[in-house]
């Protein structure tokens, strides 16, 4: 298998004629602190998945990118050390919520972009939206839908169905009755039964009455859990109770190929203690993501910002990496945009447009546009770090890292790593 690998690396670094991924970076979440006696081994787990994740989508051997997007981010969903799908936060009620979105550059589609909010019976919310875009035109075309219709569309389509209890991890429970102000002494996990059974009555009360799709034409039984406890969950629950903790947000990834095509997913569990109801950033379309393509003149692409670096410093630690460029005659620009944090903020100043419109139209430079926006976001949020980060990719494969945070997991693979796996959580780490 390294034998295998060390292949196909060096191969990537030769050249391939055939269609490949170009650049692909993940985040698994940006944080405000953590402890400085953080376990060695949960830390490394955090680490290990990252690298995993980017490993097994590289090697997946996707020619475009939004399918290496939507299989990186469901690998993220899948593990219960993210805010997303198996790791998903409670709101205020006790129930899982999650959401997600995708867009691309990607021609040949009938919307270049769906998002999906409300999501409580599927596995894999990144999925959802991939079948839903996919399928767009039968669909009537929409590029945001909601709930248990959005859902039974997806399994109509092959995503798959679980019940409530597959969301349930001891961690965010204990975060949900800490935010509660409850005892942790008076925490049992008949609390939790409690909850999933609320939490079922609810779904069944959603699901009557509705001109829903018939179960059957799912692959997947309704009430289908994992046969097997996913690797990082005993880590997970052997930390439980730490209330200083890693970074637990979004998940996304931002994806180049060698066609051209920028991608960009993202999925979360949203806000621990939300407000029932309550939608965030991630699926709202040019605040927690957006992916676009334009033609601007030669002389005016990826220009630098001789005061960049030195504002970034002052400001907040950003950890901006650049790949080799392209023929600077291609005047063809494009970027795709993942942000992580507090996505009220993001909301507010419809961060991921605002930002490429700033390059698109301002003409200003990658950096130069970054710098704003982030600096717009942070203003708003009233303090240098905390509100959060992104990954976002330009049409060279030059990849970025605002952060707004102490802490922000994420990864790259790239030309510019020699095509392995790269990652890093805290503010001031590099890339390794």
């Amino acid at each position: 298998m390294a034998a295998v690998k060390r292949k196909a690396y060096a191969d990537l670094e030769k050249g391939s004629t055939s269609p490949h991924i170009v650049a692909l970076a993940i985040h698994g979440g940006a944080g405000g602190t953590t402890t400085l006696d953080m376990p060695p081994d949960l830390l490394a787990a955090y680490r290990i998945r990252l690298r995993t994740v980017l490993v097994m989508t590289y090697e997946h051997n996707h020619t475009a990118s939004l399918d290496a997007v939507c299989h990186a981010v469901s690998q993220l969903e899948d593990s219960p050390l993210f805010n997303a799908g198996k790791g998903a936060v409670f709101d205020l009620a006790g129930h899982t919520v999650c959401e997600s979105s995708l867009m691309t550059t990607q021609a040949g589609f009938n919307s270049k972009t769906v998002a999906v909010t409300g999501v409580r019976r599927t596995r894999n919310p990144i999925l959802l939206s991939k079948v839903l875009l996919e399928n767009n035109r039968e669909l009537g075309g929409h590029a945001f839908y909601s709930g248990m219709e959005a859902e039974r569309a997806g399994w109509k389509y092959g995503t798959q169905r679980v019940n409530s209890k597959y969301y349930w991890t001891r961690r965010r429970w204990l975060e949900h009755k800490r935010g509660l102000d409850s005892k942790l002494a008076d925490l049992a996990e008949s609390d939790a039964a409690t909850a999933v059974e609320e939490q079922e009555d609810v779904d069944k009360d959603a699901e009557q009455g509705l001109p829903a799709y018939s179960d059957s034409t799912s692959p997947f039984e309704p009430e289908v859990l994992d046969e097997h406890e996913h690797e990082d969950q005993s880590i997970l629950d052997r930390y439980a109770h730490l209330t200083d903790f890693l970074p637990q947000g979004t998940v996304g990834a931002v994806a180049l190929d060698s066609n051209g095509n920028l991608s960009v997913a993202t999925s979360t569990g949203g806000k621990t203690n939300k407000y029932p109801g309550r939608i965030g950033d991630t699926p709202s379309v040019g605040s927690g993501f957006w992916a676009d393509a334009w033609s601007a003149p030669a002389n005016a692409r990826h220009h630098r910002s001789s005061g960049h670096r030195s504002f970034i410093g002052r400001l907040f630690v950003s950890l901006f990496r650049r790949t080799k460029a392209k023929a600077d005659g291609d005047k063809q620009q494009a970027i795709a945009i993942s942000g992580t944090g507090d996505g009220d903020f993001f909301l507010r100043t419809n961060f991921a447009s605002s930002l490429a419109h700033r390059i698109k139209y301002g003409n200003t430079s990658f950096d130069q546009g970054i710098e704003s926006s982030m600096k717009e976001l942070v203003d708003l949020y009233g303090a240098e770090k905390g509100v959060g980060g992104a990954i976002i990719l330009d049409d060279r494969g030059n990849a970025y890292f605002p952060l707004a945070a102490s802490t922000m997991n994420r990864g790259l693979i790239s030309k510019s790593t020699g095509y392995r796996p790269k990652v890093a959580i805290f503010d001031d780490e590099d890339l390794a």
